[in-house]
């Protein structure tokens, strides 16, 4: 995670201090200390093979996603409806808001292969799982709520796919489905908090 910090009296972050916390031995396990501009990325950090990365939805970034995985290490991110630009894992669009419309259940994923926006082809296609979870009622109208209070604030509309969206979480992993299903991936997700 990350953690802005403000010298006194100033009116932006100051800098930004990245943190790895390692939940199996309960201690902080890597830091880095930048300066204002310093964003989150998972590439701050280091990972060994069988590590799990969990990270908030600032994380679902292309750039990000494959050095994990090339380090023999997985990660269940959470993203947005727009944060990535999803296909289906042969490469087509990806309808998101019709697969949220089509889910029944109030768990489920959908395979999903992530547009990295290389100029040239990457040696294999990044395929993920796209684990889905619709909220409950009360969960959703309060991220609804805070989306319009948010929008009013600056003078805007919300976008409709954000109020849409604020009914579901989604999280990215590219954990194996036969050893993780969905049920577990949330339940691990949630150890981040």
């Amino acid at each position: 995670d990350g953690t802005s910090i403000c010298q006194p009296g100033a009116d932006r972050t100051t800098w930004r201090l990245h943190v790895g916390y390692d939940l199996a031995t309960g201690q902080v396990d890597q830091l880095e200390l930048t300066d204002g501009k310093g964003a989150e990325n998972l590439q701050r950090l280091s990972y060994r093979p069988g590590d799990i990365v969990l990270g908030d939805r600032y994380y679902a970034r292309p750039r990000d996603l494959r050095p994990v995985i090339e380090a023999g290490a997985n990660f269940i991110v959470r993203t947005g409806w727009n944060s990535l630009r999803l296909l289906q894992a042969n490469g087509e669009p990806f309808d998101l808001f019709a697969t949220l419309a089509a889910q029944t259940e109030q768990e489920g994923e959908v395979q999903v292969r992530i547009h990295e926006g290389m100029t040239e082809t990457p040696p294999e296609p990044l395929l993920l799982r796209l684990v889905i979870r619709r909220k409950d009622p009360q969960q959703a109208k309060a991220e609804q709520k805070r989306l319009l209070k948010d929008a009013k604030k600056r003078g805007k509309q919300p976008d409709p796919r954000s109020l849409e969206a604020a009914n579901y979480i989604l999280l990215l992993t590219s954990l194996p489905a036969d050893a993780f299903p969905p049920a577990d991936i949330l339940a691990l997700y949630r150890f981040r908090w």
